[in-house]
């Protein structure tokens, strides 16, 4: 009887469920036989062994048992090999360099697997499968080529032990049984052997996984096959194997083809025994780098070169990079010569842009290249690579110097990428390290020049009036292609390399002329990311009250988003996927300034300090952890004490608290970290000798009831005009750092964060050294605005960025909204400090609670979006100014838009609330701000050209003397009022604004 087996399977692998039916046809009827739901191998704290669910109850047969066996050992227990796949650059072939694992360790995806080494740069292999390892295919060293496998690796799962027992049994049983002659096939698997070994079981029909392989790892050997065939056929004299090739010294062994005539054999000749070798020789196989070489070296000698020799006096260059060094010293850059010989030839080249040009294979056609990628031959431990510096024009002397260094640490720990190891367009290198002075360098193609620097050497010469001074020569050797370079261009090009470097001011000089187009050429880029106000919520449930800051209550079961609510604060799925982005968008910034307010806005009954510095420990680890190798300044909110806003004025033990539980210990040097548990402010060098001032503005916040009648608290303003006095002296830039941020609120009329005293102060400070802080970073608003500090003259002279929150929270404050999620990336000047431009990232919740993934995007670019030049207070004084013209109205509702990160997509806003806005970010002093409400409140825009818009007009109408004199009897009369209003002045901004703390387990301070 013919039967079949057909196999219907549903698989929801996301529920870990699957239903198997095996269905068996004979001749007469249909026959179907259900295997159990495969869901019940899955409990929660264990996994039931496939082999009771196949010897269930269920009548099948024995072949029906062994196929259910094998569908839960292919599924769950099966061995995938993990192959090599193509890594790029026509790589065909790489080294297996370390291995990360081991036979039998388990792996997931991502887990690095081994590293490999190319003949271009070292990669590192990741896992795609979660499962252990079962073999690895390659020993250190040995050849891997791409598409062949590296590993097996056994999928998570069940893995069946009992596949063999099954088929043996139903064998036998399919045997003696009439009606049931199923058989079940053996899983096929890849047999390790030769080709030759194959061709014989190939041409005497031998399956060669009946055959047990006697060689490393069960390879087949032949004499595996001589062997099945002698004991199990008998059939030994049939084989056929080729005849092996003759060899020197051997005697061949008899044929296993039928026997021939036997002659009789030669001795071989005596001889004298050999003299004891003084050492063995050592065969290497020639692999990664080298193997490069030699392919690249073997094309370079098909070109036809031309040398040229020449010496250059480097004594004034030596008098300038010793008086330089003492400076990069201590920012801790290693400074050479290189850097000044980089720049000269990128400068020359622009005189002869033939030698930063490529030639086709054919020699047909030329290829000027627009980047000048200086490549740097660098000697390290797996051989010569040549790594390069890109777009070198466009970088300063300082620059390259860094780029140098970060290329030099890569290359020595073999950890350089193929974009760094290509795209060179002209080459140096600098023998003179080790020693040496005129060489004979080999061109890279398809490059058509490189240069050898010889070591510096004091020697005697003659200088302008015929007397021998001691002078510093290094010797240059240039190498060129000769079928496009001239002698006579290169000579020319050299000569002006050699000005440049014997006549630094002129290189200086020049580089001005050659970069004016491109300022940025001469200034420093660098990145830095803002993150603030996570108000962290361990608390936040998905089925929690919205009205109850989404946590769980009696009152019923909500649907919030796993990302958040805007009535709610940041649960850590959307900590993590904040900083998540951030890697992703850029994972390698200067530094990471995190501006505070860790802990959510609840009620202090349910919380203590230890809560407070667990959750402060707890977003700190998730920084960390994202960004292990970066460094991260903090500084503390409002909400990170307990109670909250209640700093001390003196000293206190809560931050040596928030140095070990709140993790701050990981971000802070012990310099730092000293100067912290004062006050819980700080200061800090960036790699660029910047000076970061991490202050705790906390202290100033007119919610904290202990500082109120405090002349200094913590000492803090006496410290910051001590820090800020030192870096004046060494012409240092600030980068100020804080939470609370001096001046208004722009939603909330009158609204001051500060302390007036403390205010006042603190805004002369600012004021005071505007010229050396750089840049002022604060947080705790919620929304996306900026202030403009003025000087004694009132002419703008700082921006105070003010960026919004993590947490979407909607404040308690009357008229005062929701925000979505933000962080923010800063591009800034590493020398000065000062911001260049900024880019805010949101996430759209409301998109995200409709689609369930956080879509994080771009909200807008400064500089673009706010159409200035350049992002100086200048600027966005101008900008602010076209706030309060109506004709203005699609910058401010740009502004407006932003201001809420785009919560409010329609912002409205009348002329009042203009004013506001206006004057909350001009004005950061108490008297100007009132003068700015009540002085323009109903006036026509002022024209700002000439005078602020505060001040009174400089001339003066004769009418109105004639109107002041008649009104002369009324003077005493106004005197009274105006000393009336003065009194009440406070009351009139400010009383209205503690409404907020009205009720509900959100009450507290706004922010």
């Amino acid at each position: 009887m013919n039967e079949k087996i057909v196999y219907f399977y549903d698989v929801r692998i996301s529920y870990l469920k699957a239903t198997y039916v095996a269905v068996i046809w004979n001749n007469k009827e249909n026959t179907q036989a259900s295997l159990p739901d495969r869901s019940q191998i899955f409990q929660e704290n264990s996994r039931s062994s496939h082999s009771s669910i196949c010897q269930s109850d269920v009548r099948i047969s024995h072949q029906l048992k062994a196929v259910c066996v094998l569908m839960f050992s292919v599924c769950y227990g099966e061995v995938v090999q993990f192959q090599l796949s193509d890594i790029g650059e026509g790589i065909r072939e790489v080294h297996i360099k370390e291995w990360f694992v081991n036979v039998g360790d388990h792996v997931k995806q991502f887990d690095a697997i081994c590293e490999v080494q190319s003949d271009k740069a070292s990669v590192t292999i990741t896992s795609r499968y979660d499962g252990k390892v079962t073999k690895l295919h390659h020993e250190v060293d040995a050849l891997a080529l791409v598409g062949q496998p590296l590993v097996d690796i056994e999928l998570d799962g069940v893995v069946s032990d009992e596949v063999e027992d099954v088929q043996d049994s139903s064998s036998s049983s399919s045997s003696s049984s009439e009606d049931e002659d199923v058989q079940v096939t053996k899983q096929r698997h890849k047999v390790l052997t030769t080709p030759a070994v194959r061709k014989i079981a190939m041409e005497n029909k031998i399956n060669l996984s009946d055959v047990k392989g006697t060689g490393k790892d069960g390879r087949v050997l032949k004499e595996d096959i001589l062997n099945y065939l002698a004991g199990d056929r008998g059939l030994k004299e049939e084989i056929k194997p080729p005849p092996p090739s003759p060899q020197v010294g051997k005697v061949a062994a008899p044929s296993a083809v039928q026997p021939s005539t036997p002659k009789p054999s030669v001795p071989p000749p005596r001889r004298a025994p050999p003299a004891a070798p003084v050492g063995e020789d050592r065969k290497e196989v020639i692999k990664g780098i080298r193997k490069a070489m030699v392919k690249t070296m073997t094309e370079a000698n098909n070109i036809p070169t031309f040398g040229y020799d020449d010496e250059v006096d480097m004594s004034r260059l030596v008098e300038l990079r010793n008086d330089i060094k003492v400076v990069t010293t201590e920012m801790g850059i290693k400074f050479s010569y290189m850097p000044f010989i980089i720049k000269a030839v990128s400068l020359a080249l622009h005189e002869y842009p033939i030698l930063n040009s490529s030639v086709d294979s054919t020699c047909e056609n030329i290829t000027y290249k627009a980047a000048h990628n200086i490549g740097i031959a660098m000697d390290t431990p797996d051989g010569l690579i040549v790594p390069n510096v890109k777009n070198a024009h466009s970088l300063s002397v300082y620059e390259i110097a860094m780029e140098l260094n970060r290329l030099q640490s890569l290359g020595n720990a073999g950890k350089l990428s193929q974009t760094e190891l290509t795209g060179g367009t002209f080459s140096l290198s600098n023998i003179g390290v080790i020693g040496g002075t005129y060489a004979r360098p080999v061109i890279l193609p398809p490059e058509v020049a490189i240069g050898a620097l010889g070591k510096i050497q004091v020697l005697p010469r003659f200088d302008e009036n015929g007397n021998i001074k001691k002078t510093h020569v290094m010797c240059v050797s240039w190498s060129a292609d000769h079928r496009i370079i001239e002698g006579a261009c290169m000579a020319r090009f050299s000569n002006l390399w050699k000005q440049y470097l014997e006549n630094p001011g002129m290189m200086l000089l020049h580089l001005r002329s050659v970069l004016s187009s491109n300022f940025a050429g001469i200034i420093m880029n660098g990145y830095f990311w803002q993150v603030t106000d996570f108000h962290y919520d361990a608390n936040y449930s998905t089925y929690g009250n919205p009205k109850q800051m989404c946590h769980n209550s009696t009152a019923g079961t909500y649907n919030n988003s796993i990302f958040g609510n805007y009535l709610c604060d940041a649960p850590m799925k959307l900590v993590q996927s904040a900083l998540s982005f951030m890697k992703k968008q850029h994972s390698d910034p200067d530094f990471i300034l995190w501006t505070g307010d860790s802990v959510p806005h609840v009620d202090s009954s349910t919380m203590d300090r230890t809560k407070v510095l667990q959750n402060i420990g707890v977003v700190a680890q998730q920084l960390r952890n994202k960004f292990p190798n970066t460094t991260i300044y903090p500084v503390l909110g409002n909400h990170d004490e307990f109670p909250q806003d209640a700093y001390p004025s003196g000293t206190t033990t809560y931050y040596t608290d928030v140095l070990s539980t709140g993790k701050y210990d990981t971000m802070l040097s012990d310099e730092a970290a000293e100067q912290f548990k004062k006050g819980g402010y700080y200061s800090a060098a960036t790699l660029t000798n910047l000076k970061i001032i991490g202050l705790n503005t906390n202290l100033y916040y007119d919610m904290d009831k202990l500082t109120a009648n405090a002349s200094d608290p913590g000492d803090q303003f006496k410290w910051l005009r001590q820090q800020l006095r030192q870096s004046k002296a060494d012409n240092q830039k600030v980068i100020f750092l804080a939470h609370v941020p001096p001046g208004f609120f722009e939603l909330y009329d009158g609204l001051m964060w500060f302390y007036d005293k403390f205010n006042t102060e603190y805004v002369g400070i600012m004021r005071n050294f505007s010229d050396v802080i750089s840049t002022h970073i604060y947080g705790h608003e919620h929304t996306d605005s900026f202030r403009i500090l003025h000087d004694n003259e009132d002419n703008p002279c700082g921006i105070l960025f003010l960026s919004p929150a993590v947490t979407p929270w909607k404040s308690t404050l009357k008229g005062v909204g929701s925000n979505n999620p933000s962080v923010r990336l800063y591009t800034y000047n590493q020398l000065t400090g000062h911001v260049i431009n900024y880019q805010q990232f949101y996430l759209d919740l409301s998109e995200t609670v409709k689609t369930g993934k956080d879509a994080w995007k771009l909200e807008y670019e400064a500089v673009k979006d706010f159409q200035v030049s350049i992002l100086d207070a200048n600027s966005l004084q101008s900008l602010a100014d076209s706030f309060k013209d109506k004709s203005f109205t699609n910058g401010f509702k740009k502004y407006l838009q932003y201001n809420s990160v785009s919560a409010d997509k329609n912002p409205d806003c009348n002329d009042t609330c203009r004013l506001i806005h206006y004057c909350a970010i001009t004005q950061l002093e108490t008297e100007d701000y009132i003068q700015c409400r009540k002085g323009y409140q109903t006036t026509a825009v002022p024209n700002f050209s000439s005078t602020r818009h505060h001040h009174m007009p400089k001339k003066v109408q004769r009418y109105y003397i004639y109107i002041i004199a008649g009104l002369g009897a009324l003077v005493f009369i106004l005197f009274i009022v105006v000393a009336i209003l003065c009194f009440k002045r406070r009351k009139h901004f400010l009383p209205h604004r503690y409404a907020r703390f009205g009720g509900g387990v959100a009450s507290g301070p706004i922010n």
